[in-house]
């Protein structure tokens, strides 16, 4: 009886709490855009021919590069993403090469300017905008670089780099995810 009683009583402390349950409303993170590639300290070092599909910040693309012979050009693979509750409305984003990021890395260590010799920029091409539709997540683009360039230097075993950055008036940037330092290390040649 002592039992009856008490899941009776549970019963209905149950019912009458169930019965006020309130529901809290929460704030969502808004959208931001970032370069994935920028994820190991802004720095995406190329520097082996094969690796394996999830080497690459870039989805749908399972390779950090392509060397197109016929065309002379080697062309590396990356994309804005957007990260956020909803993939609504397009975001527009500028897309740009600057290597002030790279002398500050020289004079911090992080990258030896006695090894790593910045890529003139009149041998790559990079689209300057790019559009992140809505409904979607990302949007890829390429940088180009002179293919037959970077064989010629690869006898010297030379290692390259640029940087590539983006911005958006739509969409904030995730804080540090705005430039990526691309390294393309001429020794991946060899095994090609």
């Amino acid at each position: 009886m002592k039992h009856r009683i008490l899941t009776t009583l549970s019963a209905l402390a149950l019912l009458f709490t169930s019965c006020e349950t309130k529901v809290g409303d929460s704030d969502y993170p808004e959208q931001k855009i970032y370069l994935p590639a920028a994820v190991v300290n802004r720095v995406y070092v190329i520097d082996q021919a094969y690796l394996d599909s999830g080497s690459t910040p870039t989805e749908g693309a399972p390779f950090q590069f392509v060397a197109d012979y016929d065309n002379a050009t080697f062309s590396i693979p990356l994309s804005v993403y957007r990260s956020g509750v909803t993939k609504d409305g397009d975001v527009n984003v500028s897309v740009w090469l600057d290597d002030t990021i790279i002398y500050q890395m020289y004079e911090e260590d992080i990258l030896d300017e006695n090894s790593v010799t910045i890529l003139d920029v009149d041998l790559m091409q990079c689209t300057d905008h790019v559009r992140i539709r809505s409904g979607e997540d990302r949007a890829a683009f390429n940088v180009v670089i002179d293919l037959d360039y970077l064989l010629d230097q690869s006898r010297f075993k030379k290692k390259f780099a640029f940087a590539v950055t983006i911005s958006s008036e739509d969409r904030k940037i995730t804080e540090g995810y705005d430039t990526v330092v691309i390294v393309v290390d001429t020794q991946l040649f060899e095994n090609l």
